[in-house]
């Protein structure tokens, strides 16, 4: 499922991911766009299940890595 729901909707992204997420991925793009902060928020607040980062989407390769440092390893 591509844009769902619009990518500035946190509150409509994490209803998705409750009603949906135990049986389905919802990846994260445009919500996270590749920024920390971004991706922190959507981790505290359970707003996907994955998260797509995108080098070009942030700017600059050290808030990619930074990005990439929130995620648990598996």
């Amino acid at each position: 499922m591509k844009t769902a729901v619009p990518k500035t909707d946190f509150l409509g992204w994490k209803f998705l991911t409750q009603a949906l997420g135990e049986k389905t991925l919802l990846i994260g793009d445009d919500i996270f766009v590749t920024n920390p902060a971004r991706i922190q928020l959507g981790i505290t607040q359970k707003i996907a299940t994955r998260c797509l980062l995108r080098l070009t989407q942030i700017g600059t390769l050290t808030e990619t890595l930074q990005a990439i440092k929130l995620f648990p390893k598996e």
